[in-house]
């Protein structure tokens, strides 16, 4: 995902989430450096293909950070 997101800048956490096993769920966090990049990363990505999966990225609630 780091790579994905470093495409529109700064990338400064991420974690992708899994179960027991290790195994992803299919989502995950990431938080870009400013919130100019967070802006660019979710206007360039949301909707994006990524290993044949459309993505979906958007802010996360309060609720959601980490």
């Amino acid at each position: 995902m780091r790579e994905l997101f470093e495409r529109c800048g700064e990338v400064s956490f991420v974690k992708v989430i899994r179960d027991q096993s290790g195994q992803s769920k299919g989502f995950g966090h990431v938080e870009m450096s400013t919130p100019e990049e967070a802006r660019a990363a979710i206007e360039e990505l949301d909707g994006a293909l990524h290993e044949r999966r459309t993505i979906t990225v958007s802010e996360a609630s309060a609720g959601q950070r980490r």
